[in-house]
């Protein structure tokens, strides 16, 4: 592929595509949703991916979620992509929600109401136009905010591992870059973009972390959020390694119905500690779809249970319950 040398913005882009081509994140002629918020980093995700779009034969349609959440300034983020693919060219599908509502009803925090209603609504588009994947605009500033976030709350190894280059129907092609990088292509391409008020609010976790416990970090070690991103590569490997024992011993153990998953105590006793932990982590994913709320509490009493009696049960996510009976562990949905 050649490089104009004059190009704007083009080591960017051309650091960009080569991340995308080295783990095979943009097909050619493919289909992608790109979700935008309007901010900075979506702004040039969204500007990247055009620049891609002859060279790569892809076709882009912008999905734009609004949450509800900040009244007239949400409504002008709205008009503010509509504008920009409408120049552009973009199809382009706006949505709007109430999130405030829908975290009272639902007893959520904004945070989680927010991700649950977006990430629905971009599977939606997904479906609609057809698309492969779903592109989102996390970078690596972010994935070391991820590590950060996932270490206080005690998460272990899979929380390390933070955010996937490719998951599921998402891909993050801007892992890649620095958000100073991206700054400073927007400016560099006159590219405007809106401001979050919400991005300043501390009392969202991420925020302080972002605004307070990175610069902090990055006094002790300038190279922090380098070595935050390298964790998570390293530990997303070590998932991968014991992702793939789990689903080996699920297939020669496992015994699967519709409704539950059962193995035998003799069988599961033989494995070592860290490998029934994400045995029973990918048994409740394959019932439940998502093991969002799944804890390391939960795994634990798992792991006590099977050197338990028979009638010996604990309660889990999704309304399904770990119990023993039988010389077996079932996880089955409880009555």
């Amino acid at each position: 592929m050649q490089w104009c040398a004059d190009e704007r913005g083009s080591f960017m882009l051309k650091k960009v595509m080569d991340f995308c081509e080295e783990h095979g994140l943009l097909a050619h002629g493919s289909s992608i949703v790109v979700a935008v918020s309007g901010g900075v980093d979506s702004m040039a995700l969204l500007d990247l991916l055009v620049h891609l779009q002859e060279r790569l034969a892809l076709s882009v349609h912008v999905a734009h979620f609004e949450h509800g959440i900040r009244g007239a300034a949400s409504c002008e983020d709205a008009q503010h992509v509509a504008a920009f693919c409408r120049a552009r060219g973009v199809a382009c599908t706006i949505e709007a929600a109430d999130v405030p509502r829908y975290a009272r009803e639902r007893k959520l925090s904004l945070e989680t109401a927010a991700r649950e209603l977006r990430y629905a609504f971009l599977r939606r588009v997904k479906a609609s136009v057809g698309a492969e994947a779903i592109a989102v605009a996390h970078h690596a500033d972010d994935q070391a905010e991820t590590v950060v976030h996932h270490l206080i709350r005690g998460s272990g190894f899979s929380g390390l591992s933070a955010m996937r280059k490719e998951e599921g129907l998402y891909i993050r092609p801007l892992l890649c870059l620095r958000k100073k990088e991206i700054k400073e292509r927007l400016s560099e391409l006159s590219l405007s973009y809106v401001e979050d008020s919400t991005n300043e609010d501390f009392s969202y976790t991420r925020n302080f972390i972002r605004k307070k416990i990175i610069p902090l970090m990055e006094l002790v070690n300038s190279r922090a959020v380098e070595h935050l991103f390298g964790e998570a590569e390293l530990m997303a490997e070590v998932e991968e390694y014991f992702f793939r024992k789990a689903e080996a011993f699920i297939e020669a153990h496992g015994r699967k119905t519709e409704a539950e998953i059962s193995f035998s105590l003799k069988s599961l006793k033989e494995e070592d500690a860290l490998v029934r932990r994400e045995i029973y982590r990918l048994a409740l994913r394959i019932l439940e779809g998502n093991i969002i709320n799944l804890s390391k509490a939960h795994l634990y009493a798992l792991d006590s249970l099977i050197f338990s009696g028979n009638g010996k049960r604990t309660e889990l996510p999704g309304g399904y319950l770990g119990l023993i009976k039988e010389k077996k562990l079932y996880f089955i949905k409880a009555e």
